[in-house]
């Protein structure tokens, strides 16, 4: 199993877990083609929202474009190119 996240994530908590933590920007598709590689399953639940919000989405349009749509039309990329089964998305 492993966790793509932000270089700048607090991994502490997936420390103890069994998977491979694998650092990258999710907007560069060259880290998103290394974090789908020889991965059957992807499971993406990354977006930009703001918790102490209420779970509301927060920002500007773009970011929010950038973040929901751009980015999860490069990840379902790097999976067919990476021949991945399974996508979920969450």
């Amino acid at each position: 199993m492993r966790a793509f996240i932000r270089p700048s994530s607090d991994a502490s908590i997936l420390q103890s877990l069994p998977v491979e933590i694998m650092r990258g920007n999710a907007a560069d598709p060259a880290d998103l083609a290394r974090a789908a590689e020889d991965c059957e399953f992807v499971f993406h639940a990354a977006a930009h929202f703001n918790v102490g919000s209420g779970y509301s989405i927060s920002g500007d349009a773009s970011r929010i474009q950038s973040s929901i749509v751009d980015i999860t039309e490069g990840l379902l990329a790097a999976s067919w190119g990476a021949g991945v089964r399974r996508f979920v998305y969450t």
